[in-house]
């Protein structure tokens, strides 16, 4: 029986998936979920990605979702900075 109380459905995590897939958002998905104060090996992570349809793990789910924000946030400050340098 599948659990019906899940955060992210197939087709968002499919999303979330195809926003990292070619990345090294290992690294930035294992320092986020140290700052919540879990820990999982990179193999785990890599892991729950190849199977992402069969394996459920909301806490990095949530960790995959906060690294593509903060990966957005940070190409928004930098293209500002870029603009700030053009402007000059």
């Amino acid at each position: 029986m599948e659990n019906t109380n899940r955060a992210y459905d197939a087709a968002t995590i499919d999303l979330l998936y195809g926003q990292v897939k070619d990345t090294r958002y290992t690294t930035e998905v294992c320092g986020v979920l140290t700052e919540r104060g879990f820990s999982y090996d990179d193999g785990y992570i890599r892991w729950l990605m190849a199977h992402r349809h069969k394996v459920y793990n909301e806490v990095i789910w949530d960790a995959v979702k906060e690294v593509i924000k903060r990966r957005k946030e940070r190409r928004l400050k930098n293209a500002k900075e870029v603009l700030e340098l053009v402007k000059d």
